[in-house]
């Protein structure tokens, strides 16, 4: 009602651009702020990505970073403003964000460690065993170091059947990779 013409439809006064402007930036960076939060504070249960997986941004940092070099010319960094009026957005999206966890073919999926401690941390709601995992395992020691992250949060919750190892999971040794599962089932 502020900027609409008294008697023409459609058509707005003076200000009305600025002001769609201003309303549209403040909702965007709201936005950002939100979504960083609710990731930090894993809002939603399977904890999606934020950024696609091709994206060159996977920041929200970054996100605002390039919005306020691309539409908010000489405002300076937009980070410090935020900061300024309580607002710290902080969510990094990683490789282990990214990583897909479906298992196709036991006998090699399971034996970096990452899809066991995934599961892991599923059952057993302890959200922080990912990060000590090693991203990407690329060694045997790196793959081994995270099976055995997993065997010993696991561990905690039930005895491991015997036999099963870290170092027959990364070896893939079906059965006792399926002995393992079979244990964690039932």
């Amino acid at each position: 009602d502020t900027y609409s013409h008294p008697t023409a439809p459609h058509s707005f006064r003076e200000g009305y651009s600025l002001a769609v402007s201003q309303y549209i930036v403040k909702k965007f960076i709201l936005l950002v702020v939100f979504l960083d939060q609710a990731k930090l504070t894993r809002l939603i249960d399977h904890d999606p990505c934020l950024f696609q997986l091709t994206s060159s941004i996977k920041s929200s940092r970054d996100m605002l970073q390039a919005f306020s070099s691309k539409y908010l010319a000489g405002e300076g960094d937009i980070i410090k403003h935020l900061l300024h009026m309580g607002f710290a957005v902080t969510q990094t999206q990683t490789a282990l964000d990214e990583y897909d966890y479906a298992v196709t073919n036991l006998a090699v999926d399971l034996r970096d460690g990452l899809r066991l401690a995934r599961l892991v941390e599923v059952l057993t709601c302890n959200w922080k065993l990912s990060k000590q995992l090693r991203v990407p395992a690329a060694t045997k020691m790196q793959k081994l170091h995270n099976i055995q992250i997993a065997l010993k949060a696991l561990e905690e919750h039930l005895p491991l059947p015997a036999g099963v190892t870290a170092e027959s999971i990364v070896e893939g040794h079906k059965e006792k990779s399926l002995t393992l599962l079979w244990s964690i089932i039932f």
